[in-house]
């Protein structure tokens, strides 16, 4: 009992400190293998857990994620990453590097809270980094706001001059 408990409590930390969570089958794969595996994973920004499925399943049960039991099926693990390692973590290579892998077969995963499927992981994969749209973003309002500014200023010189060029005709 005290180790389910301890598992629950684990599996449940994982769950709640976790921005993403990709549920990950395994074969294979020795001890060495897995040294191996969360040193690279490491370099990703993430971590690796091995789950038992029957354990998590009924851990799952009592959060959001009831959905995600029903992907655990055969040796499975967890990567994720922590909200406080956020900025290191890149989705983009950490695809790549399970596709590439034979012995990891990405199923799907929780992303900021939401379920996902393994294409959705793929294509929240393809989209740039939060810090990057924020750039793009507010490079695009300032970009905007600069060619409004100037045509705001192009607007006024011409009025200014319309008005000027009225007066004199007027007085004229």
């Amino acid at each position: 009992m005290k180790k389910y408990i301890t598992k629950k409590m684990d599996v449940q930390h994982i769950l709640d400190s976790a921005s993403v969570l990709l549920l990950v089958q395994y074969s294979d794969l020795s001890s060495v293998e897995w040294r191996a595996l969360r040193r690279k994973l490491l370099d990703f920004g993430c971590r690796a857990k091995v789950v038992q499925n029957r354990k998590t399943s009924k851990v799952l049960q009592e959060t959001k994620y009831i959905h995600l039991g029903e992907a655990l099926q055969g040796p499975t693990c967890f990567l994720y990453n922590s909200r406080s390692e956020e900025d290191s973590f890149d989705l983009k290579k950490l695809c790549k590097f399970l596709d590439e892998e034979t012995k990891l077969t990405l199923i799907g995963g929780c992303i900021d809270d939401t379920l996902v499927s393994k294409e959705g992981v793929e294509s929240i994969s393809k989209l740039p980094k939060k810090h990057e749209s924020y750039v793009q973003i507010s490079l695009t309002i300032f970009y905007n706001f600069s060619w409004f500014s100037y045509f705001n200023r192009f607007c006024f010189y011409y009025f200014w001059i319309y008005n000027f060029f009225i007066k004199i005709k007027n007085k004229i």
